[in-house]
């Protein structure tokens, strides 16, 4: 806090007050300090985005494994559709393929 007229025309009374900065100076003072704070926010602001985007990349980094790993299972429920089609199919076929056998060789399978 600035110090009023009066306080300051007592203290140079006493000869307490040796150095008197002019208006101009003070308000410079003042911005500087103002300004030394702002970078000092901006420098904790920047130091947080860094943190963020790096934890971003740690997710997005997961976020490819997992889909990877979807991937995977998509291809494994593939073969295991495939397989069950064929179980079907065999399931539909035998009955005919006895009827097949039973009639061109005349034997009961």
């Amino acid at each position: 806090m600035l110090a009023t007229k009066e306080e300051l025309k007592t203290l140079a009374a006493k000869g307490d007050l040796t150095v008197l900065a002019t208006k101009e100076e003070l308000k410079t003072l003042a911005t500087k300090k103002d300004l030394d704070e702002l970078a000092g926010d901006v420098v904790r602001i920047e130091n947080k985005v860094d943190e963020i985007d790096s934890r971003l990349s740690g997710v997005e980094t997961k976020l490819i494994g997992v889909e990877t790993r979807l991937d995977s299972v998509e291809v494994k429920l593939g073969s295991i559709e495939s397989k069950l089609d064929n179980i079907v199919l065999s399931v539909k076929t035998v009955p005919r393929m006895k009827e097949i056998i039973q009639d061109k060789l005349g034997v009961e399978v």
